[in-house]
């Protein structure tokens, strides 16, 4: 008979942890070395809680809920729970999930919103959220290049584009070693990108102190950051990360260009570089998501990346005593709250 009990920490959780979430999503995977320590320099004041299910003493499932500090709501958590392929469709996930919502509805403030994402090929999933009132909300293109099948005549006009509009291009590397300002001007940067990003909800701009932890994360790849310059000022940037489970892929990260330096072919020149970076390193394919409509997916098409099933947001408005329904009726009874289980931006055209 299979238990509940709090994540404790451990080194076993923390792997276990890991290889359940890899078996449900290898092209996202994790690793303990990331996962310890993203855990490690959250801000303290957002809540997350993780819970394990055991059988016969093997973690086969997990769930995590808790708010997100990039965008955050009062009364607005995240609830994800994953299961093991060789352990799904035996309820596991239904009381993982109903001890979450307990847990959630424990605290102050209640849950107003809850939020999650599922890949849209997994019909089960969708169905499960949607069954419980979840609406969905928006679609994120996921693709994915093969450095080999790269097309490096087609672009080689591009190459170079950034200079010949007048700018210098140098990585992420490079300016940390030169630039003293270049955490703080970095993070004006991609604050003022992200500005720009389609998202289900309004993004929270942390605080820079928070953010520059993530430029010690193990996943950090400067050198495959790529900073286009207007003398000092920085202008536009594509980077990618570690999958810190393979050395066969990366993770296309932050792409973009300022609103006046667009169209001038410095993003695809930014991303060509990213490209060559990956080649040189050995690596095999860069793996990337992109809201649908964003102009920044078809660039990614232009350069070969190949559609894979897309990543899709829920939500579901939790109503209460007192509260008015979408109808205009007042709620009398707060219906069941139920829900789900469960990326990169690049943004501004070329």
């Amino acid at each position: 008979m299979g238990h509940l009990r709090e994540f404790d920490g451990s080194d076993r959780d923390y792997t276990r942890l890991t290889e359940v979430h890899n078996a449900v999503w290898p092209e996202w995977s994790e690793s303990v070395e990331g996962l310890k320590y993203s855990d490690e320099t959250r801000e303290e004041k957002y809540f997350k809680q993780r819970f394990m299910w055991e059988e016969d003493g093997e973690i086969v499932a997990y769930a995590t809920t808790g708010e997100y500090p990039g965008s955050y709501e009062p009364g607005k958590y995240f609830v994800f729970v994953v299961v093991h392929p060789d352990w799904q469709k035996r309820g596991i996930g239904t009381r993982l999930y109903d001890h979450v919502v307990g847990v959630l509805e424990s605290r102050d403030p209640k849950p107003v919103k809850l939020v999650s994402d599922t890949r849209e090929d997994l019909s089960d999933a969708i169905r499960f959220l949607e069954s419980r009132g979840y609406k969905f909300v928006q679609r994120q293109e996921v693709s994915r290049l093969d450095i080999e099948t790269f097309d490096w005549g087609r672009f080689a006009s591009k190459r170079g584009s950034s200079e010949r509009a007048g700018l210098t291009v140098r990585t992420g590397d490079w300016l940390l070693e030169h630039d003293p300002d270049a955490k703080r001007k970095l993070y004006d940067l991609v604050w003022a990108i992200l500005e720009d990003v389609p998202t289900p909800d309004p993004l929270t701009r942390r605080p820079f102190e928070e953010w520059v932890k993530g430029l010690s994360h193990p996943a950090f790849l400067g050198a495959s950051w790529y900073v286009a310059l207007d003398g000092d000022r920085y202008v536009g940037m594509s980077s990618t990360w570690r999958d810190l489970s393979t050395d066969e892929r990366l993770h296309q990260g932050l792409t973009g260009v300022l609103r006046p330096y667009r169209r001038k072919g410095i993003a695809t020149d930014l991303k060509i570089r990213v490209i060559e970076f990956a080649r040189d390193l050995g690596v095999r394919s860069i793996l990337t998501d992109n809201e649908e409509n964003n102009p920044m997916y078809d660039l990614n098409v232009q350069l070969g990346f190949e559609q894979m099933p897309g990543w899709v947001d829920y939500r579901k408005m939790v109503e209460r005593p007192g509260d008015v329904s979408e109808t205009g009726d007042r709620v009398a009874e707060r219906p069941s709250v139920a829900a789900p289980g469960g990326q990169t931006v690049e943004v501004g055209g070329d």
